[in-house]
């Protein structure tokens, strides 16, 4: 009993590690923040003042005013799972499955989940610097971060404390750019850790969204690219159903006729337009479900801006004579936790989108 209890005990650390090993956005927490304990909400000061006037030697100093409001932070998200594994099972892979299903958990569900959270949190956030959206190749990316650099720059944010995020699909595209730069027309082999001072981060793709919807995990991931969808009415003759928001070609995710997803049709992007190579039939159900959400190119984040919370995260363990359930080992993971951009800092974020 005593050895079992401490075999469990031993899983904790590994559970640890290995976010700080794979969360892209770990360096990005504060060295202090907001204590948040015994409360979900905490109110943070937003001063302002008015600036210098003439001093006039009759009348004294020009008056001035200060603007003070209280800023509210509340914490919105608490996810969790239970896993079991059965005694036997983990006895028969020499006790391995246990800590395995443990450590992929991590990797695969709760670390993205949390790195894609707090990017669509900032990406979403009203007043941070942002462009128009664009497809960046290896003749425009680096002119987009340096235009980046100077609007932050022009809005007189620290160049001490910002961090680049690249979208990890551009890698090969930097590379070429810089191949050019060298004066060769191969593409270099090199790992980019730093653009003018600021560390880069390259972040999965999959992690990348100005949006994400949380799921509950039970038949798919945690997580997802924000998607919207409009409905229609086939009536038997009519062919062509018009998308009002006009999604591109490649953010359509499906079109569906009496709940059957279907190939047979075309669709414009420039008109919205859904024509059907059969007219749907009267009375069926035509859905088309598009992403709403645009993929990440690369944000630059001062970090000072934004506050990464993380009030409650604790794996907890029983082994199988513990469980009262079954007769396996049990996990239990809760994680309460939240990102914030401060609204007096949010131009310290620069945000720059795909098209798609």
């Amino acid at each position: 009993m005593a050895n079992s209890i401490e075999l469990a005990k031993k899983f904790v650390p590994i559970i640890d590690g290995l976010y700080k090993a794979e969360s892209v956005t770990n360096g990005m927490d504060a060295a202090t923040r907001p204590d948040f304990s015994g409360a979900n909400e905490i109110k943070v000061l937003k001063v302002s003042t008015t600036g210098l006037g003439d001093y006039s030697r009759a009348t004294g100093y020009p008056k001035g005013d200060v603007t003070a409001a209280w800023e509210t932070m509340t914490l919105s998200e608490e996810r969790g799972k239970e896993i079991s594994v059965d005694r036997m099972d983990d006895e028969e892979t020499l006790g391995l499955t246990f800590g395995s299903v443990m450590g992929e958990f991590m990797r695969l569900h709760v670390v993205p989940e949390l790195d894609a959270y707090r990017f669509a949190k900032y990406a979403g956030k009203s007043g941070i610097n942002t462009t128009s959206a664009a497809e960046l190749s290896k003749d425009t990316v680096i002119p987009a971060i340096d235009e980046a650099i100077r609007k932050l720059d022009e809005n007189e944010v620290p160049s001490a404390g910002r961090r680049l995020y690249i979208n990890s699909d551009l890698k090969p595209k930097l590379n070429q750019a810089l191949s050019r730069q060298w004066g060769s027309d191969n593409t270099v082999n090199t790992t980019l850790a730093g653009y003018n001072d600021m560390p880069i981060d390259w972040v999965p793709k999959s992690r990348f969204f100005t949006s994400i919807t949380l799921n509950d995990g039970s038949s798919n991931w945690g997580f997802e690219r924000t998607k919207a969808s409009q409905e229609f009415t086939g009536d038997g003759s009519t062919t062509e159903f018009v998308v009002t928001a006009k999604p591109l070609a490649a953010s359509i995710v499906s079109v569906t006729v009496g709940g059957t997803a279907t190939t047979e049709y075309t669709y414009t992007a420039a008109t919205g337009k859904v024509a059907f190579t059969a007219a749907p039939a009267s009375s069926a159900k035509i859905i088309v479900t598009y992403y709403s959400a645009a993929n990440i190119n690369f944000m630059i984040i001062y970090q000072p801006a934004v506050l990464q919370v993380v009030k409650f995260s604790l794996p907890k363990i029983f082994d199988p004579d513990t469980n009262q359930d079954k007769d396996a080992w049990k996990f239990q993971y809760r994680q309460y936790h939240d990102a914030f951009v401060y609204d007096n800092k949010a131009k310290g974020v620069y945000l720059h989108k795909n098209v798609t």
